[in-house]
């Protein structure tokens, strides 16, 4: 079968409700976790440096030739990885700035 053949929507009001209010998108989102068939596959080897995770999803997703790492973002990095956090996922988050620091970047 199709994977997009059996699409479910659910309505979230954990806005409203917190927890409560979205338990049934919870619930669904562990349920398609838990099927057995999946292709599901990170982008990138989780046993890459926090680094080169990074540089594969700029390259890959947003189609970018390289990144910059402040020195307060390396720091932050090596604390991490003294951690023991890199081997975990990236998870980046984007805004209007996500490109690039500078405001008059368009």
């Amino acid at each position: 079968m199709h994977p997009l053949k059996q699409i479910f929507c659910y309505h979230c009001y954990s806005y409203l409700f917190t927890g409560k209010g979205a338990e049934q998108l919870a619930l669904a989102v562990e349920k398609a976790c838990n099927k057995e068939e999946s292709d599901f596959d990170f982008l990138y080897s989780l046993e890459l440096s926090i680094e080169e995770k990074l540089k594969k999803v700029v390259s890959e997703i947003y189609r970018g030739d390289g990144i910059e790492i402040t020195e307060q973002a390396a720091k932050k990095i090596e604390l991490f990885t003294q951690q023991g956090f890199a081997h975990l996922p990236i998870c980046i988050a984007k805004t209007h700035l996500s490109f690039s620091g500078n405001p008059t970047v368009k």
